[in-house]
């Protein structure tokens, strides 16, 4: 994403993509009061709540931090067992991510995603 106004295509297809590949209906979207993230009518269709932080509260993000350091943390675990560059970095963040939603160990998700790249 190299600009904020990209923000809103790559949500609503981010969220699309979520609940086509996965099956995993989003039911809450948590974000600061940015206007990038102003889709009352996509969310309405959705059914998806939207909830906002608070103006100046920058503890509110703290799940959502602990989240993404965890995805990043998994990200780096993955590559550097698999003995693989940085070139994969996307891929081991798509396990990373695919494996937390499906709540399964990141090896069984790894094996299938990446035994591409390993033969």
């Amino acid at each position: 994403m190299k600009h904020k106004s990209d923000t809103k295509d790559l949500l609503v297809n981010f969220i699309n993509m979520v609940e086509n590949q996965f099956d995993f209906k989003v039911n809450i979207i948590r974000s600061d009061n940015g206007l990038e993230f102003k889709l009352e009518s996509f969310y309405a269709n959705k059914g998806i709540i939207h909830q906002t932080s608070c103006i100046n509260t920058p503890q509110q993000n703290g799940v959502a931090e602990r989240k993404h350091r965890h995805l990043l943390n998994m990200a780096r675990a993955l590559l550097i067992q698999a003995g693989l560059s940085h070139q994969f970095w996307g891929d081991a963040i798509l396990v990373s991510f695919t494996s937390s939603i499906a709540h399964q160990p990141p090896f069984s998700t790894e094996r299938h995603h990446m035994k591409n790249y390993l033969t």
